[in-house]
Parts: structure tokens; C-alpha cells; sequence
């Protein structure tokens, strides 16, 4: 019985773990996460929280492509967190809405997952395949959680059962039946893995393009920015907190971002990048 009354996100959060942590009555800390100076996570804050939060904390944490700020947990800090992990005795909830948008293939976006179940730790696991299978508006996704043992499983299990009847009863059929009907058969599995990572390098190639056009651009205005360290985000999404001071600005151009500075590199292409890349950099010529 775990009678979790506070959850620990990292900061910044996903807006949407805020309001639903919120909603259902748990207290909500943060962690350090991203350092708004490096543009990147800040391990030592990161693991020095993790480290220093009560034993058996509940945390959740986005295994890839990281929203807002799309950045990756990196390998080799992994064995460190299952460490602390282990040794505080933390419930760890990993968020993957992004599977195969952080990394070239499939696997890599969830070895750190991968590694929990190979040390035999209990997770959960909130899996949503809205963008890795352009099913947005189907709310199609998994939940798993990992137990230690037959009889943990057991209990699990049936309180999921009668969470699931008093909250929705039975879930809706055709978007399990489209998602089954892909994963099972390897044909069609093959031709979305092959497809997703044609559609991860484009968004990867897009972002590449933007933040080149913007060294480009910044010139014409007299600017000095250096757009490099944003090169190595991941995901939809590129998040650059400089831009925050003119998302308001960038509308009058039609350019429309979240006001946090998080951009949708998913949207840029080779016939808008001149004009987005133009409009953003007159913009900061006039702050």
C-alpha cells in the first residue's frame, strides 16, 4: 500500500501533470530538471534531488523528447538513477508519449525503461500512440505497470479492474482494434517503424534547417544569438526560452507558439522557413 499523497514532477512541467495531479487532490513538488543557462538538464541538481527527496517518493518522469524543453535523459546517467531508485526505494511513473521521436529507433527511446525491468523493479508505465501512430484524436495509448511479484500482480490487477468499471466501464473498441491489427501483424508493424523513423529524421532535418536559417537571418538584424545548442533537441517541439519574450509579438506575423518559448519544428518546411526564420529574428531586433 503505497498511500501516495504527493507526486514529484520535474521542472519545468508538462502543464497537463500539473492539472491532473492538481485535480485529483495529491500535493505537488518539483525537481530540478533543465537548466534554463546550460539550455539542457542539469544532472547534478537532478540526481541531487532525486537523492534527497523522502524514501519511497512517487515520480514521473518522460522517458524521451521531454516537453516542454525535448531533451533526452542521456545513457550514462541511467545506472545512476536505478541506483537512487533502488536505494530510496522511489515509485518511479515514466510518461512516453514520444516513442521513436527521441532516438532512431524504437528501443532506444525506452532502454531506461528496459533497465528497470531488467533489475526487477516495479514501474509504471503511461504510454499514449496519439503522434507515433497519428491517432491524435483517438486517445489511443497503455497503461503498464511492472510488479515485483505473482501476488503483487494479483492485487494490482483488481484495483485497476474496479478503478476501470466505476471510471469509463469498458473502454472504446475501434482504436484497440486499429492498434492491434498494426502491431500484430509484421508487414504493416515493419511499415510503421519505417515510416515513423522516416517522419522522426524529417522533424529532425526541419529543426536543423530552422535554427541554421536563424543564424542566417540574425545577421540582417544585427543579432548574435548562438542557435547551435538548440541543434541537439529532440521531439516535435524545439524549446527556446528566448523566444517566450516575443510569442506575443509573433502572432501580428501569424506565428503562433506557446508563450513558455516552445516552438513546433513538426510545422516548419522548406517553403516557410525564410519568413518564420525572418519574422522571429525582426521581432528580437525589437525588444
Amino acid at each position: 500500500m503505497l498511500n501516495v499523497e504527493t507526486l514529484y514532477v520535474t521542472n519545468p512541467p508538462y502543464i497537463n501533470h500539473v492539472n491532473m495531479i492538481e485535480s485529483r487532490g495529491f500535493n505537488l513538488k518539483y525537481i530540478n530538471f533543465f537548466d534554463y543557462n546550460l539550455i539542457d538538464i542539469n544532472y547534478d541538481l537532478f540526481l541531487n534531488d532525486l537523492r534527497n527527496i523522502p524514501n519511497g517518493s512517487s515520480v514521473i518522469l518522460q522517458i524521451s523528447c521531454y516537453n516542454p524543453c525535448s531533451v533526452n535523459i542521456e545513457e550514462k546517467y541511467f545506472d545512476e538513477i536505478i541506483e537512487i531508485v533502488l536505494h530510496k526505494k522511489h515509485v518511479i511513473i515514466f510518461d512516453i508519449a514520444y516513442q521513436g521521436f527521441g532516438h532512431t529507433n524504437l528501443e532506444e527511446d525506452v532502454l531506461l525503461i528496459r533497465k528497470f525491468e531488467e533489475k526487477n523493479i516495479a514501474f509504471s508505465v503511461c504510454q499514449s500512440f496519439s503522434k507515433n501512430m497519428s491517432l491524435y484524436g483517438e486517445r489511443a495509448g497503455a497503461l503498464h505497470i511492472v510488479c515485483k511479484n505473482q501476488e503483487e500482480k494479483k492485487i494490482v490487477f483488481n484495483n485497476l479492474c474496479f478503478i476501470v468499471r466505476k471510471f469509463y466501464s469498458s473502454p472504446v473498441i475501434h482504436t484497440n482494434r486499429i492498434l492491434c491489427q498494426l502491431l500484430n501483424n509484421q508487414n504493416l508493424k515493419l511499415n510503421w517503424i519505417k515510416e515513423l523513423s522516416q517522419l522522426s529524421q524529417r522533424i529532425t532535418n526541419n529543426r536543423i534547417l530552422f535554427f541554421n536559417k536563424l543564424e542566417t537571418y540574425q545577421k540582417k538584424y544585427n543579432l548574435n544569438y548562438d542557435w547551435n545548442v538548440y541543434k541537439k533537441q529532440r521531439g516535435l517541439f524545439s524549446f527556446v526560452p528566448l523566444l517566450a519574450k516575443i510569442a506575443e509579438h509573433l502572432k501580428t506575423h501569424h506565428i503562433y507558439i506557446i508563450n513558455n518559448g516552445r516552438i513546433n519544428v513538426s510545422g516548419i518546411t522548406k517553403n516557410n522557413v525564410d519568413y518564420i526564420a525572418d519574422k522571429i529574428c525582426l521581432s528580437l531586433s525589437q525588444i
